[in-house]
């Protein structure tokens, strides 16, 4: 899923949220008034506000488990492609170490140039 995707998602959660807060607070409002005045009209209304606060929620949960199992899957993939490039990382450094060491011993005598240019060379798979 695509973060474009994620946004929207998002907002949609964020909707169905305030329709959630919304409908659960005049069904609480409804009830209440309805019980004091004994109407059993409002009552009714309050437990439909009710079930539609109820089916409000379960989408945004749903909505919210989407967002949540996208988010891990692009992360999963960062640390995916971070682990890729770090051991790149690695064997690139300790390539570049063991030329750095044959150098030394080039310098040091203990090597010939032609030694070292052809480890240089195995190291380097030319």
């Amino acid at each position: 899923m695509s973060k474009k995707n994620i946004i929207k998602l998002s907002k949609r959660v964020s909707v169905r949220i305030n329709l959630f807060i919304i409908f659960s607070f005049l069904s609480a409002i409804l009830f209440y008034t309805g019980r004091v005045f004994e109407s059993g009209e409002v009552v009714v209304i309050a437990m439909f506000l009710i079930i539609l606060s109820f089916i409000f929620s379960l989408l945004w949960l749903d909505s919210l488990k989407q967002i949540l199992s996208a988010l891990a899957s692009h992360s999963s993939v960062d640390r995916k492609k971070q682990n890729k490039l770090e051991n790149k990382k690695s064997i690139q450094s300790s390539t570049a170490d063991e030329i750095l060491k044959l150098s030394k011993l080039k310098d040091d005598g203990i090597l010939s140039y032609e030694e070292f240019e052809l480890k240089k060379n195995q190291l380097l798979d030319l």
